[in-house]
């Protein structure tokens, strides 16, 4: 995503730090692998926080700023049934998080 890593690094910074980006992963699956392999860090969205992964030790960030823009884009006039359940899912998760 084009400002991702930039992002990335205004946080960490702000946390005091200086990230160095080595590999990107290219699935989820892929970067549990590298957060276990070779000790990697990841940030990952908070509904991911109780997916069970063996060697991974996810800990939620403090900093308020750290939000990403979530935007879901389909062909106007077309609402297919799987999108409108997507979109029910994504207005009942932004309902628990206020502000978000």
């Amino acid at each position: 995503m084009p400002g991702h890593n930039r992002w990335i690094t205004q946080l960490c910074r702000r946390a005091g730090f200086k990230p160095k980006f080595v590999q990107e992963a290219v699935s989820v699956s892929n970067m549990f692998t590298l957060v276990v392999s070779e000790g990697a860090v990841a940030l990952v969205p908070s509904y991911l926080k109780h997916f069970p992964v063996a060697g991974v030790a996810m800990v939620e960030l403090l900093d308020k700023k750290a939000t990403w823009d979530f935007l879901v884009v389909w062909q106007r006039g077309r609402t297919a049934k799987p999108l409108r359940e997507l979109l029910d899912a994504l207005a009942g998760v932004s309902q628990r998080y206020p502000g978000s």
